[in-house]
């Protein structure tokens, strides 16, 4: 499931039941898709373009129908998305907001998203968020399969989520519909995530589908769903979801074969397929589909008073793109077949006068003369034609007017490619509209047109990536960004752009909170025009390094251990620090600068691994911890005698090696000692048949808590070979112990070089992990 999806009422946006039928499946697209109600179709300015170059041909019926016409070329998945597509896509309000997505297009789609992740552990806060875009592409080249591409756009992760978490995303066949087949999903860990953000790399998706010689055309419905795993086990996060089931969004497939060579293909269903005739070109002037357009609009506008009138009542002509409905669609019906024939035979009647039309249909005077055709809508090609009340006693009507012959060939010219470019199939299997525009979107002429991205995030302190995209005429149009602030953001915040006349700019904010930036663009000719977006800025905890002391550092007990901890955060947050001293003692201050400075004494000997928390003003918390250890010369002494059952593992040249590990240790303070490396000292220890026997050469130091538990680190042979480091940790109630080996090198302190370790856990002292001794036993004397 991804949140942010949709802000529609459950009811107004069917659900896709477990099992539905093809039928059921295509009416509930149907549903959903005038639920959704998106402004796509077929392209005005194509249209227009192909109307002005004439490269169409029909009689004098309009030649709706016509095997001819400008035809875009047959669609392919691209290798990689469009980056004016992606673009406009994250510039959609409906991409954002809209369950069904952005639909630019049967053939495109595309949805920006976000997902969070937050642990729910108290002790290890952390926090993911990103954002994303998936856009889609059909195709009609004889090929049954539809490919996505998914990017992320923002990745923001911090404290206990890392770059080594993982998150799969998959595009799935939602509730396994008959004949779809899925490619794999995608796992990377966050890291490879936030860097393909920054690479702007796609992750590609394909979903298939057989073919279903059960339906005519072969048709099949498949819904779709964006799914992802965060991790592969989830105890201690919750995922900020909103919905209980994945969004689903519709694909159909089939294998028309009316469509030439286009024999097979995959399109986006959830859109209301429409033509568009404008009534007027860009800059004003009559478009070459004018009095067509003028005629269809009169129908939808005022159908009592177009031709030819009706007696019994009042006239109902569908296709309305603006009113769509469930019951006032058009469908399509074969060229110069039974339906298409007796449409035009009717129409042909009402231009004429003739019966039943003799009083009704188109007056004399205004009748088509020699330079016009009797323009029909709705058209013949359609099953709601000017026969559909006659012969089907369908509850429509129609209308015919005389019009320009070349604007009606003009407009005709775009029928067939229209259906043959949005995939119109016949009868039930489709549902199209008709829309009237005043003016075609081709240009710019009643100014620059603007959008951006609705909402975009990201990280205090951190450059995040503004969208927009901009049509002007005007080579000197301005850009300019401002940003404000808003009634929750913390006083002295603020935000910069890395370049404010750049049309995607990147915009740094020093605190986190929710900004408004604002994108104003001035051609010098129309008024400005501005666009805001919501900028969402996430906290993120101070980053805290330790420079003293140094891990493992040695100091005897009553000897102050100062703490320097620096940190680095946003520029407007303020901070406390906090350390905790691991003796159930806790201070805290304020830094100096951005450096927490504090200073302990601890009374008693032992491991201590201290912790350094800085919580800035939003509740964000960064750690980080270093262990020392505090020795004790007059706190006692070890003497050790015994056998452990050594476990599988223990001994990384012998991983399946068991047997007995035999060890004899004494190590003492002499008295008058100061340290920490102890007076007398001996460390024996042998692996029974795993070739490990260690031997002493030297101590370190010595550990014995009050608690009974004990450490020593020293150095040895191992086999008589020395540069081997060695640490013991032992407890007399119960016996038990446990040996670490490992090979120096450059590291005086336990490394990935390890020869033994019988129960590899935490090296402080009081969370190490002990064997209990078969025979013997550990004593540790005052």
């Amino acid at each position: 499931m991804i949140t942010g999806l949709t802000e529609r009422p459950a009811e107004e946006m069917p659900a896709t039941p477990p099992e539905a039928s093809e039928t059921q499946l295509r009416d509930l697209a149907r549903k959903r898709a005038l639920a959704s109600n998106q402004d796509i179709g077929f392209d005005v300015a194509q249209a227009v373009r192909e109307a002005q170059s004439g490269a169409s041909s029909f009689g004098a019926d309009g030649g709706d129908d016509g095997d001819v016409g400008v035809l875009r070329e047959v669609m392919q998945p691209p290798a990689v998305p469009d980056n004016d597509f992606a673009e406009e896509c994250q510039t959609s309000a409906a991409a954002a907001n809209d369950r069904v997505g952005y639909i630019k297009n049967r053939m495109q789609w595309c949805g920006t998203y976000r997902l969070t992740a937050a642990a729910v552990d108290p002790k290890r806060p952390g926090f993911m968020s990103m954002t994303f875009v998936v856009v889609g592409y059909g195709r009609d080249d004889g090929v049954r399969d539809i490919h996505f591409f998914l990017r992320p756009m923002s990745v923001v992760f911090f404290g206990s989520l890392t770059a080594a978490d993982s998150l799969s995303f998959g595009i799935d066949c939602y509730h396994d519909t008959p004949g779809c087949s899925e490619s794999g999903d995608h796992r990377r860990t966050l890291g490879e995530w936030l860097v393909h953000a920054g690479t702007k790399t796609w992750s590609p998706f394909v979903l298939s589908s057989d073919a279903n010689t059960d339906q005519p055309d072969k048709m099949r419905f498949h819904p779709f769903a964006i799914e992802y795993q965060f991790k592969t086990l989830l105890p201690n996060y919750v995922r900020d979801d909103t919905t209980n089931e994945p969004l689903d969004y519709f694909v159909r497939c089939d294998s028309a074969d009316y469509f030439g060579t286009r024999t097979a293909a995959c399109i986006f269903h959830d859109v209301l397929p429409h033509l568009t005739y404008p009534v007027l070109n860009a800059d004003g002037s009559d478009s070459p589909v004018k009095e067509v357009a003028q005629h269809i609009q009169d129908a939808f506008a005022n159908p009592n008073e177009t031709r030819p009138h009706r007696l019994d009542g009042l006239k109902n002509i569908p296709g309305n793109y603006d009113a769509a409905t469930e019951t006032n669609y058009l469908q399509r019906v074969p060229y110069k077949g039974t339906e298409w024939n007796e449409n035009s035979a009717e129409k042909d009647l009402a231009c004429q006068g003739q019966w039943p039309y003799t009083d009704t249909g188109i007056p004399l005077e205004d009748r088509p003369t020699d330079e016009q055709d009797c323009d029909e809508y709705p058209f013949a090609s359609t099953l709601q034609g000017a026969a559909a009340r006659r012969f089907r006693s369908m509850p429509v009507d129609f209308s015919v007017r005389a019009v320009l012959r070349t604007q009606n060939r003009s407009a005709g010219g775009q029928v067939p490619n229209f259906y043959r470019d949005d995939r119109i199939l016949y009868r039930e299997n489709d549902w199209f509209w008709v829309r009237i525009v005043p003016r075609a979107d081709a240009g710019t002429a009643d100014g620059p047109i603007v959008s951006v991205a609705s909402k975009v995030e990201g990280s205090e302190g951190q450059p995040i990536q503004l969208y927009a995209t901009l049509r002007t005429e005007s080579a000197e149009t301005g850009i300019t960004w401002t940003v404000a602030g808003t009634d929750g953001n913390d006083p002295g915040a603020t935000c910069s752009f890395d370049n404010p006349h750049n049309l995607q700019p990147k915009i740094t904010c020093s605190d986190d909170g929710v900004y408004h930036a604002t994108l104003t663009v001035d051609d010098g000719v129309h008024p400005p025009v501005s666009r805001s977006t919501e900028v969402t800025v996430h906290n993120i905890p101070p980053q805290v390094s330790i420079t003293r002391p140094a891990p493992w550092q040695v100091f005897r007990v009553g000897t102050p251990v100062e703490v320097t901890a620096p940190f680095t955060d946003a520029a407007n947050d303020t901070h406390t620090c906090e350390v905790s001293w691991d003796d159930s003692t806790t201070t805290q201050s304020a830094p100096t600068g951005r450096v927490c400075t504090q200073t302990h004494t601890f009374a008693s000997a032992g491991m201590y691994t201290i912790q350094v928390a800085v919580t800035d003003d939003d509740g964000g918390t960064g750690t980080a911890n270093v262990m020392v250890v505090v020795y004790d010369p007059e706190g006692g002494f070890l003497t050790d005698g015994g056998v452990i059952s050594s476990p599988a593992g223990a001994f990384p040249a012998g991983p399946e090696h068991t047997g007995k590990l035999i060890i004899q240790a004494a190590v003492k303070y002499q008295p008058g000692e100061s340290g920490p490396v102890p007076g007398t000292g001996r460390l024996a220890a042998d692996l029974e048949g795993g070739e490990m026997k260690l031997q002493s050469t030297g101590f370190e130091w010595l550990v014995v808590s009050p608690t009974g538990k004990v450490a020593v680190k020293g150095v040895g042979t191992v086999g008589g070979q020395a540069g081997y480091g060695f640490l013991f940790y032992g407890d007399d109630d119960p016996d038990g112990l446990r040996l670490v080996v490992w090979r120096l090198g450059d590291n005086t302190i336990p490394n990935d070089q390890i020869v033994y370790d019988n129960r590899p856990s935490s090296h402080d002292l009081d969370e190490s992990s002990l064997t209990a001794m078969a025979t013997g036993a550990i004593q540790i004397h005052d």
